[in-house]
């Protein structure tokens, strides 16, 4: 039997970073068209690319963890991640942002798609569905305070 009472804690830690990515970076966007001299479209396009990763990529984790195993794809995301955000951080031009951050995106959605699906392996029924409420209740205040952050 394995004990998973950390696991709501590490899924809602997890969360809040593919959750925030957006809203935190949002307000930014005036100083990146200046930064990197470009065009509002250029910088909105950050948006677009991150979350067509996230959506292609949410395609693809679920199935893949069945074959490969949840950890194991929480894991390359929670990398691909970090990988994006490393990029963004030292991003010499815009193109290289706007690749930064799909890849942040493909990262983001293995803790989206992976971690729903490891709750509810982990806690039969109604177990699962309070500590989703929780979690869901939890991200929600962190959406609502990244723009300040940002």
């Amino acid at each position: 039997m394995h004990n998973y009472k950390y696991l709501p804690a590490i899924l809602i830690v997890s969360l809040i970073g593919c959750c925030i990515e957006v809203d935190i970076a949002v307000p930014s966007f005036p100083d990146i068209r200046r930064h990197f001299a470009t065009t509002d479209s250029m910088v909105q396009a950050i948006l677009s690319l991150n979350f067509l990763s996230f959506c292609i990529a949410g395609l693809l984790y679920g199935p893949l963890s069945e074959s490969f195993g949840r950890r194991k794809l929480m894991l390359i995301g929670a990398i691909l991640f970090v990988i994006g955000a490393i990029g963004c951080v030292v991003a010499p031009t815009i193109e290289s942002l706007l690749l930064s951050r799909f890849i942040q995106g493909a990262g983001a959605a293995s803790s989206a798609t992976v971690g729903f699906a490891m709750l509810v392996d982990a806690f039969p029924g109604g177990k699962s569905t309070r500590y989703i409420g929780m979690i869901n209740s939890t991200l929600t205040i962190a959406m609502a305070m990244a723009p300040i952050a940002g």
